[in-house]
Formats: C-alpha cells, sequence, structure tokens
C-alpha cells in the first residue's frame, strides 16, 4: 500500500483456489494488526468461487511499516497462506516543506562557504616587501579549507539532530565577524 495517510489507502487481494485442489478459509489474523484493518469476503458466482481479502491502513502519519496476514485453511496441502503487507505513507504538504528547508539550509552552506573561500583566498595571500609581487601559500589555503569543511560538517550533522528531535525555539547561528570584507 502506498499513499497520502490523510486519505484511505487499501488492498484487495483475489483468492481463488484451484478447482482440483479446494480449500475454505477458517480464519484471517495479523501478526501486529495495529496499523491496519481486514475483512474477508465471499466470492461466488458462475465463473469462479474464492475469497476477496481487503486491507486497510489505519496509520496517520507519514512512514512505512510492514505486517503480515495469515490466512487459515481446511486444506491439508496448505493449511496457511501468508500474505505480507507494506505501507509507504507520505504527506505531500510535509515533504514540500522538508525540501524547502533543505534548500534554505544548503544555500547557507553555500554563501558560508563562499566566505571561507575569500578568507582562505585573503589569508593564503602574502605581499612580499621586497619585491612587491603576491604569492600564495597552497598548503596552508587547503589546510585552512579542510578544517572550514570538517565544521561545516559537523554544523550540519548538529543541525539535521535538532530536526529530528522537538522543536526549541533557539537556532544556533554561525559566527561571521572577520570574514568577509
Amino acid at each position: 500500500m502506498q499513499g497520502n495517510p490523510e486519505n484511505e489507502i487499501q488492498s484487495i487481494v483475489k483468492i481463488i483456489p484451484e478447482k482440483k485442489y479446494p480449500f475454505s478459509i477458517t480464519n484471517v489474523s495479523a501478526r501486529n494488526g495495529k496499523m491496519l484493518t481486514h475483512t474477508l469476503k465471499n466470492i461466488e458466482n458462475k465463473s469462479e468461487n474464492g475469497y476477496l481479502l481487503t486491507v486497510k491502513n489505519l496509520k496517520k502519519t507519514s512512514g512505512t511499516y510492514f505486517d503480515l496476514i495469515t490466512l487459515t485453511t481446511d486444506s491439508d496441502i496448505q493449511p496457511e497462506i501468508k500474505i505480507n503487507v507494506m505501507a509507504n505513507l507520505k504527506i505531500p504538504d510535509k515533504e514540500k516543506a522538508d525540501k524547502k528547508e533543505n534548500t534554505k539550509n544548503n544555500a547557507a552552506a553555500n554563501n558560508f562557504l563562499e566566505l571561507i573561500k575569500k578568507h582562505q583566498q585573503q589569508k593564503a595571500t602574502e605581499t612580499k616587501s621586497t619585491s612587491g609581487q603576491q604569492t600564495t601559500d597552497p598548503e596552508r589555503a587547503e589546510e585552512l579549507k579542510k578544517k572550514f569543511e570538517e565544521l561545516i560538517k559537523q554544523a550540519q550533522k548538529k543541525n539535521q539532530t535538532k530536526e529530528k528531535e522537538p522543536a526549541q525555539s533557539t537556532t544556533p547561528r554561525l559566527k561571521t565577524e572577520g570574514l568577509a570584507r
């Protein structure tokens, strides 16, 4: 099953016994059963006899869950029929809001990276007093770049962890004084 949990989500399975090996379903049970309901209905008409199993989602939040429905039969050949159930539930508006927030965070991180690059270039460029030529220290620039990238990764991990926790009113701010002139 798949869809928006705010809407009704259901799946229907048709179970038709072979004519050579008829059986009746005597019981239906779900391993967990807390996030779904199931109903079994007899099909009796000229073309076929069998059952319709309807499985409905009960969960109202985004996420994925699994369950197992077991059909008990009166057959000696196959006394049980097991049906795996998987539900993938997503609320579309929440996904869009999450994408917008991620885009904002990425834009802020990119702006911060630009400031860091400018700062690295300023620090790595030195003026020789005798000739007046500019030289760069690529090793120092690379070292600073690695340090700043590590700091950014740590800040992003910390931000992701805070997003998963209940919302708090304090937002961490990056100090950018002296980085751009």
